[in-house]
């Protein structure tokens, strides 16, 4: 693949905006008070319909804004990395807000690991409200939450980087299989080399959220990298991609990312069987639950796929499989009432 000749020190910022006038504005401050001296910041602004346009206005030309008719993440992603010139190619969201020193360490950390192709960060997070100190890097992934020592299993390498003085600390590791098994990589808080974007392309349009896919194609040729500082603060709602309203669509990327894994890399099938095995019957028993409701025939294939893996689903998901809609529709009546009475 082909792009332009990039700036050796330059950071790339690429955000994806869809209907963020409420937000954009504080994301790109956030931006305009790093530490580290040379950043461009990329606005793709995807089909927004509440004025988002109007408010990246006054942010030209400091920000270089691109206007796309509503094509999804995956393509807003890519149009921004396309028109990147940086060295250096990071993301974030548009209703997020990033530490000063969040370009300034992770930089630092691509430059004193040439063998690290992409490093992350911890986050905290906020809703409307308040401060969600339950929701952290290690709670979010249940890929993490699952492992002994949580972060220190995936990443098993310890290491420091010194930036202006200040004692950074990161760890390393190979996160090629374990992300098989789930993501592990918060999304806004990634920074990888431009050589991954020129060898692994653009995100695949094909997924609701693509991230995972993308992380998989990068970590099979390279370390990642994760500093456990909290450099991002990142924004909980209702419309947010991995909210609940996305689950069937999220549960069909995941059955994708699988597949799409194993036929770039078929020899997975002999040297990790099991793990396979593992991972489709985790996928198809959650999906029965996802299904059950709304797509009952689907959820009916999951089932027997899920059996096929050795691995069944838990009994409340086969109860609504088997239920009528109007049951279902009729508990879920009753469940409402409930709150209602106990919130009177």
């Amino acid at each position: 693949m082909q792009t332009k000749h990039s700036d050796q020190r330059l950071v790339s910022v690429v955000i994806p905006a869809f209907n963020a006038a409420d937000t954009i504005a504080m994301t790109i401050d956030s931006l305009r008070k790093q530490t580290y001296p040379s950043i461009e910041i990329i606005v793709v602004n995807d089909g927004s319909t509440d004025g988002t346009e109007d408010v990246l206005a006054d942010f030209e030309p400091e920000v270089h804004v691109i206007s796309l008719t509503n094509q999804g993440i995956a393509v807003a992603r890519g149009a921004g990395m396309l028109k990147a010139r940086g060295a250096y190619i990071a993301w974030l969201d548009s209703d997020d807000i990033c530490d000063p020193n969040s370009i300034a360490y992770r930089v630092a950390i691509l430059e004193a690991r040439p063998d690290v192709a992409l490093v992350s960060t911890a986050f905290e997070s906020f809703d409307a409200s308040s401060s969600r100190p339950d929701v952290t890097l290690e709670t979010y992934y249940s890929n993490i939450n699952r492992r002994a020592h949580g972060v220190a299993d995936l990443y098993p390498e310890e290491a420091k980087a010194i930036v202006e003085g200040t004692t950074v600390p990161y760890r390393v590791g190979n996160l090629y299989l374990p992300l098989f098994e789930g993501n592990v990589i918060h999304p806004p808080t990634v920074m990888f080399r431009r050589e991954a974007f020129e060898q692994h392309g653009f995100p695949d349009p094909g997924y609701f959220v693509p991230d995972p896919d993308y992380f998989i194609r990068i970590a099979r040729f390279g370390l990642c990298a994760v500093i456990p500082l909290p450099l991002l603060r990142y924004r909980l709602s209702p419309d947010q991609v991995s909210s609940a309203r996305n689950r069937n669509r999220l549960q069909a990327d995941s059955l994708r990312c699988i597949d799409a894994m194993i036929n770039a890399d078929p020899a997975l099938r002999k040297t990790h069987p099991e793990m396979i095995r593992r991972r489709f019957g985790h996928v198809y028993a959650s999906s029965v639950a996802v299904f059950a409701d709304d797509n009952k025939w689907w959820a009916f294939r999951c089932l027997v796929k899920a059996l096929r893996y050795g691995r069944a689903p838990d009994f409340s998901s086969i109860v609504r499989l088997f239920l009528p809609t109007s049951g279902i529709s009729l508990i879920r009546k009753l469940k409402a009432r409930k709150r209602e009475v106990r919130s009177a």
